[in-house]
């Protein structure tokens, strides 16, 4: 006797199975608390210095806190520890610190970077480079923040990895799709500040091992078309005549950063 399997003759174990398959993440809003698994004790010294001296008023932020909080068991380093401020006041408060132990290494209108101390009697020897943002607005790049509203902070970043906030040694403050999307190593945009700086950020990034889905290229694509046609021009030029060794002025190299930034 034969027997035909109907098409609905089907397990309960086969149709879960199916049902997985039909499953599609979608993207969340918002910020969520999770624990902080690594990297507290190299940074021991700036965690001092900051918390909770500055309670809301500054934070570690950004790639460091993937790194903290990641759930992969061996997650590529942070190659800097990021500070935000509230203001002025605070920046100035923090950096006149940091010079007890360090020297800046570069300073321009994005950033203090400090040296790496090399001696090892430096409390901060373990810790990585330190950047102190300062509390600008230039643009849409937000880098200032009211006290305790880190959020206006992490918005304004790129990827979803990277948009932490370590808020004490426990936890840490991060966009809502952070552990699947940094678990699965997807580069997952939520802001564009430029098409162009965003794509060399996402080869940056993929030698950490993160990828861009094509969804998301294409979401690079369709900003630059909607650009308006003399930033694009602009952007062209500028490009092609430092690909060309024809060299920019100082005023132009400050122009091409700026339109590399800035919304």
């Amino acid at each position: 006797m034969s027997y035909e399997v109907e098409k609905n003759d089907i397990t309960p174990i086969e149709n879960n199975k199916k049902e997985e398959e039909r499953k599609v993440y979608i993207s969340k809003d918002g910020f969520v608390k999770v624990p902080v698994r690594r990297g507290i004790i190299e940074i021991s010294p700036l965690y001092n210095l900051l918390y909770p001296a500055y309670r809301e008023k500054a934070y570690i932020c950004g790639g460091y806190i993937r790194y903290c909080c990641s759930l992969l068991p061996n997650p590529y380093p942070a190659s800097d520890v990021d500070i935000y401020c509230t203001n002025k006041e605070v920046f100035k408060e923090i950096e006149f610190k940091l010079l007890q132990y360090l020297s800046i290494k570069s300073d321009n209108d994005i950033a203090i970077l400090f040296h790496h101390p090399a001696s090892n009697e430096n409390p901060f020897r373990f810790c990585p480079p330190i950047q102190l943002i300062k509390p600008n607005i230039i643009g849409k790049i937000v880098a200032k923040f009211e006290e305790g509203d880190i959020k206006t902070i992490l918005s304004n970043f790129d990827f979803t990895v990277i948009r932490g906030a370590l808020l004490n040694k426990e936890e840490a403050l991060v966009d809502a799709d952070f552990e699947h999307d940094d678990e699965k190593q997807i580069l997952r945009i939520k802001n564009i500040h430029c098409p162009i700086s965003s794509t060399m950020r996402i080869c940056k990034y993929r030698l950490k091992g993160y990828y861009a889905p094509p969804i998301e290229i294409l979401r690079l694509f369709l900003d630059w078309e909607e650009r308006p046609e003399d930033y694009r021009e602009k952007l062209h030029s500028y490009l092609i005549s430092a690909n060309e060794g024809k060299g920019l002025s100082k005023e132009e190299v400050d122009d091409l950063e700026s339109l590399l930034r800035i919304d």
